[in-house]
């Protein structure tokens, strides 16, 4: 899924969708590709989805096995759908 947030292009895989304990939409990804304040281009990140804009597929896939990922991550109070 490639993404604008923040000014900047990125690239995520899609691991997990939900609420957190506020009622924002989050989307838990593996960014593969892209740039913004982080040190890294590559790695975690957690998206309020009201900030994001220009969501589109890729049509890439991806391995649903990355080092780090859990399931059922605490920060979702509602889990919509996840790997």
């Amino acid at each position: 899924m490639a993404l604008g947030y923040y000014g900047y292009k990125r690239v995520v895989e899609p691991f997990a969708y939900g609420m957190n304990e506020l009622g924002d939409a989050l989307l838990l990804g593996f960014q593969i590709h892209g740039t913004g304040r982080a040190a890294s281009d590559e790695g975690w990140v957690r998206i309020r989805l009201y900030e994001a804009v220009i969501l589109c597929e890729t049509g890439q896939t991806f391995l649903a096995d990355r080092p780090g990922y859990r399931r059922d991550d605490p920060v979702f109070c509602t889990v919509f759908c996840q790997i």
